[in-house]
């Protein structure tokens, strides 16, 4: 991204003037930590399905917004840390309802979720299958007209608060997707507290024999594991957003620290190796935010993006965990303490090289894309 359209300049100021309206003041009313509740959460979803954020490249006509994935991850870069994967989410639930959903699901689910009237979540990872969707063990059987499903989900993001999840689960045909209520009779859920990024609504889901009408398969049966390695690629590209926008915010932290903090008489920006750490991250970031927008730009050409996204995501979340360490570094002692943002970013970044594949996972994809050859199946 060398520069923006007027087009896209416009959504980025309206973006930033609906979250300095009516999204930062919610937030503030929150500890640095705290999630949001789920009423005010919905408030922020209304607000940005104003902007269009929810509909995302769903076309207009029904219902969407029908942006570019580019143009949508201009406006996502703006969002605050608390609420970005809120919306990331929800509105890729929304995506797969479009596309995939039955004309009763359709009906019934795409319009509240487009609004921000429904919070949505997908459930995938499982205790014994993370990078590895293959191994997945939640069971769906044919019952009549429904299906019946039970298995354990886990590490979901917006799982606490989620109105619907789009759940994976093995049938006979195959991995199939289906959209799930999270009222139903047999569905559960404990949050899970994790190292960074605690704002957000992680959860663990139950599902004892949890009965599913058959209009609520996304797709055909079998269907669900190509379904699910595509939506891995945009999510890739999504997820090294995320890291991008946590460094960014960390380096300018420690840009201002840098020009307003004195030592043997001078700013330690001043210093040597207070401008290596500087330029070293400046540079860091924006590879890393070249690197995903290459990958969306090849979804906006209608092309996979296997290996760009894999690339976008290791690299621009192990960026993240460097430049906030190098972040603490700039500050020194008080880098560590609570009392600034610091000491949240370099927490929040480790949590970003795991999911939608880990670092590891993700150099294996590359690599196979690079070689024709496989080290996994």
């Amino acid at each position: 991204m060398f520069g923006r359209s007027e087009e896209q300049q416009m959504l980025v100021v309206s973006i930033e003037g609906a979250i300095e309206r009516d999204i930062e003041p919610v937030i503030e009313s929150y500890e640095k930590d705290e999630p949001v509740s789920k009423s005010d959460a919905k408030a922020v979803l209304r607000t940005l399905s104003e902007q269009g954020m929810l509909g995302r490249d769903i076309p207009e006509e029904e219902g969407g917004a029908g942006l570019d994935h580019t143009d949508w991850a201009l406006m996502f870069e703006q969002l605050p840390m608390q609420v970005d994967l809120l919306a990331m989410i929800s509105s890729e639930v929304a995506r797969t309802v479009h596309f995939t959903g039955s004309e009763y699901v359709r009906d019934t689910y795409l319009g509240p979720l487009l609004e921000g009237e429904l919070i949505g979540c997908a459930a995938i990872s499982e205790p014994g299958a993370g990078s590895n969707p293959r191994e997945m063990q939640t069971i769906a059987e044919r019952d009549g007209d429904e299906w019946v499903i039970s298995g354990t989900k886990t590490w979901i993001s917006n799982g606490e608060i989620a109105d619907v999840a789009m759940v994976v689960a093995e049938t006979e045909a195959g991995k199939t997707q289906f959209l799930i209520e999270t009222d139903a009779d047999g569905f559960h859920r404990e949050r899970l507290e994790m190292l960074g990024r605690q704002y957000d609504h992680m959860a663990q889901l139950y599902l004892d024999e949890v009965r599913v009408p058959d209009a609520h398969v996304l797709g055909s049966p079998g269907e669900g594991l190509d379904r699910t390695y595509e939506s891995f690629e945009l999510g890739r590209a999504n997820v090294a957003l995320l890291g991008v926008k946590t460094a960014r915010n960390a380096l300018d932290d420690a840009i201002e620290y840098a020009q307003t903090r004195d030592q043997w008489g001078k700013p330690i920006g001043e210093h040597q190796l207070v401008q290596q750490l500087i330029a070293d991250s400046a540079t860091y970031v924006d590879a890393a935010r070249l690197l995903a927008y290459r990958a969306l730009h090849r979804f906006d050409e209608g092309d996979r993006a296997s290996a760009e996204s894999a690339m976008a995501k290791w690299f621009a979340t192990e960026m993240a965990v460097e430049v906030t360490s190098n972040v603490v570094q700039v500050h020194g002692g008080i880098g560590l303490s609570r009392e600034l943002d610091v000491e949240r970013y370099f927490r929040d970044a480790q949590m970003l090289t795991i999911p939608e594949g880990t670092t590891q996972i993700n150099k294996l994809i590359v690599a196979r894309d690079m070689l024709g050859l496989s080290a996994f199946d």
